[in-house]
Order: C-alpha cells, then structure tokens, then sequence
C-alpha cells in the first residue's frame, strides 16, 4: 500500500533490466492507480520489446484500454483489433492460446461496443464470452475464472441496464454482489473495490426504478467499502467514490431531502 515506494521500485526494475515484463507490470501499477497517461507510456515500451505474441496481444489490449479511460474510442478500437489478430493469426497457425487471457482481450471489444452506443453487439460479444466462461468453470474449478466471469456478468448487467433491459441486469447484477462477496474472502483488497464497483451500477438502476430505499442501500454499502479501504490504508477508486456520493446526493434531491443532498453535493468539492 505504499504506492510511491512501489512506483519508483517498478521504475528502477524498468531502468536495471527494461524487458517486457518490467514495462508490462509497471503500465498495471499505473493502470490500478488511474494514471492512464503513464499506462500508455509503458504498455507501448512492452509492445516495442515484445518477443512474445501472446504477451504482445495482451499489452495492445492493456493500451487499448487505457484510450477507452483517455476517452478516445478510435485508438482503444485499433489496438485492441489489433490484438485481435494476433490472436486470430496465432489460432489459425494451430497454436493454444491461454484462455482466460484471449476472452478477456474478447472482452474488451464488447467494452468498446458498449462506449459507443452499439448495445446490440456489445451484449451479443459478452454473452459469447460468459458462454465460454462457464464452459471453463466446469472443467476448472479456479476462482480467476469465477473472477473474470463476475467481471463479464458485472459489464452485461451495465450493457442491459442502458439498453433499459432492466429485469436480467438486476438478476445480473444479484449474482454478481454473491459471487463477489465469496470472493472477497480471499482477496478482500482486489475485490472489494470491484464490488463497491457492482452496489453502485446496481444502485443506479434501482434509483431510475425510483426504488429510493433500496437504492440508498447499496450506495452506502459501496461507501462503507470504500471509507474502509482509505483507513486501511488500501486502494480503491476515487472515480467511483465521487460517482456514489453524486447519485446519493441525486437520490436525497429526488426525495426531497436538500438538506442531505446538498451534504453529498458539497462533499463532492473535498
């Protein structure tokens, strides 16, 4: 939990031996800590060294998604195509691919339909990938793929509910709350601010339903997370902290609370 500390280690490994590895793990510590700016930086050193297809196709992918957080859609869409098809050449070279690895890369072109307003095929992609998911889970019983098909369940249930397909994003969003609780048992600082993440999307809906007490729930279920990480000394994100206090405040507004809402609105300036 020493970020400063860590970030000049991973900088001083880069410098000792700057292999694709070292960028690859420094372009995630400032993936994790909201420094998009710098991810790019060091996701496209990993890319200029690769001497690894698989590991070149993941870190297009990390660069891709970092333009998605720099808000600029086209160049998320090009490097993540082009991670894509190396995957695409690989396969058809009769190459195995790593599978977790090559649905999450799949992942984010779902991702990218779903920032572009395209929720026809951003839901078709992330249900191809939850089919395959499951597929794994009964085959490997491994909590990396109970985490990643949480993820993909947690970004369906977005897709659904701005396509205003509100009944499967709430059953969605329930399974996810269930799943990411177990998970959180055993990595409580990885997962909890994921979450957090599904309270405050599913809060959302509930506040759209005008469902006002339940909604208020689980916005204050993602704040007691996120007040506890920040004693704890632990990450959590910033964005959605400010995202939860906004829409309690837009709830206490709604329901006539000002006095409340105004608190919110005012916290938000901290």
């Amino acid at each position: 939990n020493k970020f400063p500390e860590a970030e000049k280690n991973f900088i001083r490994a880069t410098a000792i031996y700057p292999s694709e590895e070292n960028f690859y793990a420094l372009a995630c510590f400032y993936h994790n800590t909201k420094k998009h700016k710098n991810a790019c930086k060091y996701f496209q050193k990993a890319i200029n060294c690769s001497t690894n297809d698989v590991h070149k196709a993941q870190s297009l992918k990390g660069l891709g998604m970092e333009y998605i957080d720099l808000e600029n859609i086209e160049k998320a869409e090009l490097y993540t195509k082009k991670a894509i098809d190396i995957l695409i050449r690989l396969s058809n070279n009769g190459e195995l691919l790593p599978c977790l690895e090559s649905l999450d890369i799949y992942c984010s072109l779902a991702l990218i339909a779903h920032e572009k307003g395209n929720y026809p095929e951003a839901e078709k992609l992330y249900r191809e990938a939850l089919k395959a998911q499951k597929e794994l889970l009964v085959e490997f019983n491994d909590n990396s793929i109970r985490q990643a098909y949480a993820n993909t369940m947690h970004n369906l249930a977005r897709v659904l509910t701005d396509n205003h397909q509100f009944d499967e994003a709430e059953n969605l969003f329930s399974e996810v709350i269930i799943s990411r609780q177990k998970l959180a048992k055993e990595k409580p600082e990885e997962i909890l601010p994921d979450l957090a993440e599904t309270y405050l999307y599913y809060g959302n809906l509930l506040l759209h339903k005008k469902e006002y007490t339940s909604a208020e729930k689980l916005y204050n279920q993602a704040l007691f997370i996120h007040k506890q990480a920040k004693d704890e000394g632990h990450y959590f994100n910033t964005e959605s902290h400010f995202q939860t206090l906004y829409s309690l405040g837009v709830l206490h507004w709604q329901t006539n609370n000002r006095q409340e809402a105004e608190k919110r609105i005012l916290s938000l300036e901290v």
